[in-house]
Parts: C-alpha cells; structure tokens; sequence
C-alpha cells in the first residue's frame, strides 16, 4: 500500500485521469516518472510506500512503455531484485542519465552501486540531465554497455570507455544555494 503526499498524489493521479480520459497528456517513460517522483530537492519523502517494490511497481502502469523494456511487477523478488531488473532495463533502453541517480549512502544490502536507491534520499544532479551534444564528450557515438551475473547472483555493469584524466582529489559535494542561482 502506498500513502502519498497529497499534492503530489493529487498531481499524479490527475495526469492519468486526463490521458486515460482524454488522451490528451503526453505519456511519460518509466524513467521521467521515477525522476519527477523520487529526484527531490529537499529531504522530504513524497511517496511513502510500505512495501517498497511498490516504488517502482506503482509507476509501472501509469508509465509510457519503451519498445525493449520488459518490467511486470513481480513480488515475489526482492527490493534489491526490482531495482536492479528496473535499473537494467533503463540502461539498456538507453536512459544513462540513471547512473547519476545512483547515490550514496545505499542503505539497501548488496545493491549495486550503479543502481539508484529508490527508497533514500535522491539529490537532483548538479546540471540536471543535459542530453545536448555539447556535453556529451562521446558525441554522437552510444555508450557500449553490458552485465555480467556472478555465480553469488549479483550483476556488474560493464561500460566500454577510454580514460580521459584521473582524479587527484575529491571535494566536499556543491549543495546550491539561493545565492548560487
């Protein structure tokens, strides 16, 4: 069972309304939900769900179906299952803005560290999801991506890339303010 923020709620259920009714909202991806749903600027928990599947699962009929992705809410895996299949399947439909999604601290036992934590706290990445050439130092080629599942069951993503530089040093993270706008 899901308790919604009644704003939000009220915002979601009246997009469905309208496109089941009137068909006159476009439909948005699995990943456009969970950004608009779960990406929030301040620490307050807008979807409240008990079951924490429900994270996903709740969107998954509300959510414009991409042609490859195959999800089907499927209780009988775990959350750490879910949201990897979910993660997985994003991925492979071409939604790499996701790995920025991926945050720590992941207080979920063994998820990948390249899988968002649907259930934690989701900063909204500095520079949001910018798909314009410009930033995109790999051009117009697409990322090669594949997974590799271990004997224990865990998957590894595999990106295929060049280094470009190495990091010397890592700062403490940019938190905008009001004055930085």
């Amino acid at each position: 069972m899901i308790a919604y923020n009644s704003s939000r709620s009220d915002s979601a259920f009246g997009s469905r309304r309208m496109y089941q009714q009137e068909g006159c909202r476009k439909p948005e991806t699995l990943f456009q939900m969970l950004v608009r749903f779960h990406v929030v600027y301040t620490r307050v928990d807008t979807i409240q769900a008990t079951d924490a599947r429900d994270r996903i699962c709740a969107l998954l009929g509300m959510a414009k179906e991409d042609k490859e992705l195959s999800l089907r809410p499927d209780y009988e895996k775990s959350v750490v299952e879910v949201f990897t299949d979910t993660a997985t399947a994003l991925l492979e439909c071409g939604h790499f803005h996701l790995l920025s999604l991926s945050q720590f601290p992941k207080n979920k036992d063994a998820l990948p560290s390249w899988v968002p934590n649907w259930t934690s706290y989701i900063q909204r990445p500095c520079g949001a999801f910018i798909s314009d050439e410009i930033y995109q130092s790999s051009g117009r080629s697409q990322p090669g991506i594949s997974f590799q599942l271990l004997p224990c069951g865990c998957k590894i993503l595999n990106i295929k890339g060049c280094v470009i530089d190495t990091i010397m040093k890592v700062g403490e993270p940019w938190l905008p303010t009001l004055y930085d706008w």
